[in-house]
């Protein structure tokens, strides 16, 4: 979407979204095996108790597997928020921003900002909003999913 940084406004071809550009190959197969690897870990006699007391497959996904998976959902959701935001170096090799800045993203604006028109202030600015707006991100996720307690017990 479109988004403003600094007095200078700009347009929705100016500075992508990197959450809307496919991922590489090997990010995104991280999250599959993270999950795998979660439900390895998940007690057979879990599902046994599940199965006597009726509970039926869907049941048993929405009641007993998705419930004890809420840390590692919370890991994948973080990380992979925080990968799409680092495509700085595709951006940088690859295309520079263009063609016509539609593929500026954020990253790649402030180290414009810092190294090519020399306003250093302007982009720590920047560069520290963006900490601070993916340190909140991440902090309402964690929250929101309970990633710290498991039902396990």
């Amino acid at each position: 979407g479109s988004s403003r940084c600094g007095t200078e406004a700009t347009s929705s071809a100016q500075l992508r979204s990197p959450l809307t550009r496919p991922g590489r190959p090997e990010k995104r197969t991280r999250p599959a095996l993270l999950l795998y690897a979660g439900m390895l870990q998940i007690p057979a006699q879990v599902y046994e108790a599940a199965a006597i007391d009726g509970a039926g497959e869907i049941r048993t996904f929405f009641r007993v597997t998705l419930p004890l998976l809420r840390p590692i959902l919370a890991l994948v959701l973080v990380v992979s928020v925080i990968g799409c935001f680092q495509i700085f170096d595709t951006i940088a090799v690859a295309t520079k921003g263009g063609p016509i800045n539609a593929t500026k993203v954020i990253y790649y604006y402030i180290y414009q900002e810092a190294f090519t028109h020399f306003r250093m202030g302007y982009a720590s600015a920047m560069a520290l909003s963006l900490v601070l707006v993916l340190g909140t991100l991440t902090y309402l996720q964690m929250r929101l999913m309970r990633a710290s307690s498991s039902d396990l017990g």
